[in-house]
């Protein structure tokens, strides 16, 4: 297991689900040396710790749950797997795809990895499936951050289905696709974005962040030269909508 924050102590964890709608119960799955360990939950109020910006910040949740409970180390069932020693695997390249097709016999409610170049100190590439048999995929670039991204279709048991996960490093973009037996994974058309629709919803359901400042100007988030293009043509269409509805 990987060393905790405490020398001498190992500690690690997952929750059952990537994420659960608010009021609905979550349960964290935790393992380390016996003894007692302090369990908090955070709300994120500003995750850039660039120091032009207000900084790291959040704050303590009360979630009903004792901040103090007892663990113990507890084994994981790995399942039938290949082990490919990691001195013999090349490291990945700056781009790459992955191609698997797999026929997943026991899903449980458990996550479960169906490829993994990954240890607690080292983490590169992980593809799972989760409780809920989401397709989830880990990246991390620097082999200490991991950035995750999900399919757009279930894992389906006893059936064969073809995943690919793709890296552009140029683009710094990972793109994951799946295709399954029963034909293609779910797909989503490109429809215009309402923006009004966004920030209507953005402020019914949450507040201003209580960390930034806002009486000096917030920069806006730099988006990618296609996307800045998109964003701005999208704009001037609005913007013309809008003249000639104001001439009629």
């Amino acid at each position: 297991m990987p060393p905790s924050p405490v020398p001498g102590v190992t500690l690690e964890g997952y929750p059952q689900e990537l994420s659960v709608p608010a009021g609905r119960p979550v349960q964290v799955m935790v393992s380390g040396t016996a003894g007692d360990a302090r369990l908090r939950v955070i709300r994120l109020l500003h995750g850039d710790p660039n120091p032009a910006g207000p900084g790291y910040r959040d704050e303590f949740m009360d979630w009903g749950v004792p901040p103090a409970v007892t663990i113990r180390e507890q084994e994981l069932d790995a399942g039938s797997y290949v082990e490919v020693a990691a001195a013999i695997v090349p490291p990945l390249p700056g781009s790459f795809t992955l191609t698997l097709w797999v026929r997943p016999t026991v899903l449980s409610a458990e996550w479960q990895a169906m490829f993994a170049k990954w240890s607690g100190e080292a983490p590169v590439l992980g593809v799972f499936a989760t409780g809920q048999r989401t397709l989830a995929v880990a990246l991390s670039r620097d082999g200490r951050t991991v950035e995750w991204c999900t399919g757009r279709a279930w894992v389906v048991p006893e059936q064969w289905q073809f995943l690919a996960v793709s890296y552009d490093a140029a683009e710094g973009v990972v793109r994951v696709a799946q295709s399954g037996s029963a034909g293609p994974a779910k797909s989503f058309a490109d429809v215009p974005l309402d923006l009004q629709t966004v920030f209507e919803m953005t402020y019914a359901r949450a507040h201003y962040a209580d960390s930034v400042d806002y009486t000096v100007p917030i920069p806006p988030p730099r988006l990618r030269p296609a996307d800045e293009a998109w964003a701005s043509a999208r704009v001037q269409e609005w913007l013309a909508t809008r003249g000639k509805q104001a001439a009629s």
